[in-house]
């Protein structure tokens, strides 16, 4: 198996996804450049609590099973 670049890891379980989509959602929050990730316009953080008008659009079919629900529960 050849060896990943630096700074590139596989996430092996639904708990390492969560924490990487909250990490990069919260992004623009830390830095800050809007008061709440959703209120950041590139971010997929609208289409993550539901909105009809976010401007990216989100694969929840090929997600593990418990961040599709936790997404559509948002």
């Amino acid at each position: 198996m050849p060896t990943p670049p630096p700074g590139v890891r596989n996430l092996f379980s639904p708990q390492e996804v969560r924490e990487k989509i909250d990490y990069i959602h919260m992004c623009p929050v830390r830095r800050g450049l809007c008061a709440h990730p959703a209120d950041w316009p590139w971010s997929s953080a609208r289409a993550y609590e539901g909105a009809a008008d976010a401007p990216i659009r989100i694969d929840f079919e090929s997600m593990p099973d418990d961040v599709r629900q936790r997404a559509l529960r948002l």
